[in-house]
């Protein structure tokens, strides 16, 4: 396929915001945890919450949606990858809904969060960085050496009617 599909120019911009939001999220942390700063929690909250919708609304337009199921299909051989990416996806997801936790804990308690809530973060960014790589950098580059038109085509509506949806 000579030009990129407009599904992959998508699933590329939601890279973009994922990776955009776990920077702003790391940066709200850094700011937090100065010794002369007070906390902002709903900040950091509100960051959470945005980057768990985001992998949310990532994940059922990719990993459990017609993305992994037509890749899957036309090159059986990349299941493992896609397999692969799925626990990680997951594995980022519960670290995230761990910062929530660990967040209201924090803030319920009166304490400040440091170095181990940093290091989740971190961990975090990390998963996350590793798994958009693979995706931009192997994942893509065969879907679109393997689907054919009348897939993208597919994929485009099925992104379409989610973002519609508001998923």
């Amino acid at each position: 396929m000579s030009s990129e599909p407009s599904a992959v120019k998508h699933i590329k911009q939601k890279h973009r915001l994922i990776q955009k939001a776990l920077q702003l999220l790391s940066q709200a942390s850094e700011d937090a945890s100065s010794p002369e700063a007070r906390p902002d929690f709903q900040v950091l909250r509100e960051r959470l919450l945005q980057l768990k919708d985001m992998l949310r609304r990532e994940h059922y337009a990719t990993r459990n949606g017609i993305v992994s199921l037509l890749i899957a299909h036309r090159c059986p051989a990349m299941q493992p990858v896609l397999d692969r990416l799925r626990r990680e996806h997951n594995q980022g997801v519960l670290l995230v809904r761990a910062l929530i936790d660990a967040l209201e804990v924090c803030e319920s308690t009166g304490m400040r969060h440091g170095s181990s809530f940093d290091a989740a973060i971190k961990s975090c960014r990390e998963i996350h960085h590793g798994r958009i790589q693979v995706e931009q950098s192997y994942v893509l580059p065969v879907a679109m050496d393997y689907l054919s038109k009348a897939d993208w085509l597919a994929i485009d509506l099925s992104l379409s009617v989610r973002s519609y949806s508001g998923e």
